[in-house]
């Protein structure tokens, strides 16, 4: 189960992935969900 904090986490992530257009660690945290 996902935890919101963890979905904070989780997003928080993605979107510091997507400014440094870090395509490969997007996909990774997709993959968790």
């Amino acid at each position: 189960m996902v935890t919101k904090d963890k979905l904070q986490k989780i997003s928080k992530e993605i979107r510091e992935a997507e400014e440094n257009k870090d395509e490969k660690r997007i996909k990774e945290l997709m993959e968790e969900f």
